[in-house]
């Protein structure tokens, strides 16, 4: 039977003061007193009202269900994660740089630009980029700096039902850390690590430059919230040591600065692992990073590898801010280069940390001194985990 009711059946619902529908007790006494065809319409308009109102919320709960689905990534998606300033936009030049690659034989020279890097392995703490996830038209190799939660945080499709994102984190806006950009829906994680002396240091300047930290010394940055991102250094690192049924590459700075065709064999064989699927999705590197039993490179991989190294030098980035910005931190910060001389890009050192906190000589025990120490609980152990000497 079809959910339908004849004109007369309509017009015969019609009480004399101009409204419509039934009170139960007239309900009844109309379906009494009607004829059978008429007292099986105002049944039907009553079946009809139980099936829209059973239907109504398995329709939501089917809406929330697909919202869910968009907003998580498919198992060979990978998220490049990292605490700021620990050698992320490097690493993405890196894999920009892969995925521009041609063929074995091509000789092709090519630069990356901030833009490139950014339509190739988007940012999600960039709303659109979220969206454009959620579209699936992307590649599949993103870019967050939010650290591990394993109790997932809401998405927009679960608004209410957990903790607010920003309410748990610090130093997080709560339109960056909504789903997609929640690692612990991720199953591959390139994280890149850095001395945290370092990163904390280059932190200090870039808050300073983007003018999100004025009149402060380091150590007073050391202790406040500016210094985090969702938490501390320390542990942010820890969130992504140690996670079950999670495929997590870890990246250190420092190695890659000492031997970086190495370190991009290595993130291009991880790249690779995610099988056909994830080649098919996120666009094939174009080499396997096989090395033959003296270690040496084939001549055409060695090529293309120091091709890519090249376009991601500290010379090519600088160059391509100076010549064509950043457009992400230039939209957001349109004041900072000339108001606090910004820059994204500085010189990547090694011991950068020393432009912070000049080291002293002498007794072994001065690290107990240091402002790092003071200002953050675990940061021993997480220099330890990592296989950094602070001493």
């Amino acid at each position: 039977a079809e959910c339908r009711v004849e004109p007369h059946t309509l017009e015969a619902h019609s009480l004399g003061d101009g409204s419509s529908g039934f009170s139960p007790a007239e309900m009844t006494a109309e379906m009494t007193s009607r004829p059978p065809a008429k007292k099986r319409d105002v049944l039907l308009l009553s079946v009809c009202g139980l099936v829209v109102a059973a239907l109504v919320p398995a329709l939501q709960a089917y809406e929330a269900r697909r919202g869910v689905e968009r907003e998580t990534p498919a198992k060979t998606d990978v998220l490049l994660v990292s605490f700021p300033k620990s050698g992320s936009h490097w690493v993405r030049f890196l894999v920009a740089g892969l995925l521009l690659g041609g063929s074995r034989s091509s000789s092709l020279k090519f630069n990356v630009t901030f833009g490139a890097a950014e339509a190739l392995v988007p940012d999600l703490e960039f709303g659109p980029n979220r969206f454009r996830f959620q579209k699936k038209k992307g590649p599949g190799v993103f870019k967050s700096h939010q650290p591990y939660q394993r109790e997932l945080v809401a998405g927009p499709s679960d608004l209410g039902r957990r903790q607010r994102c920003d309410e748990a984190l610090a130093n997080v806006e709560r339109s960056q850390c909504l789903c997609p950009n929640c690692p612990a829906r991720w199953k591959r994680l390139l994280v890149v690590a850095r001395d945290g002396r370092s990163a904390l240091c280059s932190y200090y300047k870039f808050q300073r430059e983007l003018g999100n930290f004025q009149g402060g010394s380091f150590e007073d940055f050391l202790h406040s919230n500016k210094s985090k991102y969702g938490m501390d250094w320390a542990d942010h690192v820890l969130s992504y040591l140690d996670l079950p049924d999670v495929d997590v590459k870890v990246v250190k700075f420092e190695d890659l600065k000492a031997d970086p065709k190495k370190g991009l064999h290595d993130i291009n064989a991880w790249l690779l692992g995610g099988g056909e699927e994830g080649r098919r999705r996120r666009g094939r590197p174009p080499f396997e990073g096989r090395r033959d039993d003296g270690g040496d490179f084939d001549d055409d991989q060695g090529d293309f590898f120091d091709e890519v190294i090249r376009a991601a030098s500290i010379d090519a980035m600088r160059d391509a801010e100076d010549r064509f910005g950043t457009p992400l931190f230039d939209s957001q910060y349109p004041e900072a280069r000339a108001k606090h001389g910004f820059r994204l890009v500085k010189e990547g050192k090694v011991d950068g940390w020393r432009d912070c906190l000049p080291r002293k000589s002498g007794d072994d025990d001065d690290t107990k001194d240091d402002p790092f120490h003071r200002a953050i609980p675990r940061f021993r152990v997480a220099m330890s985990r990592l296989g950094y000497d602070d001493g």
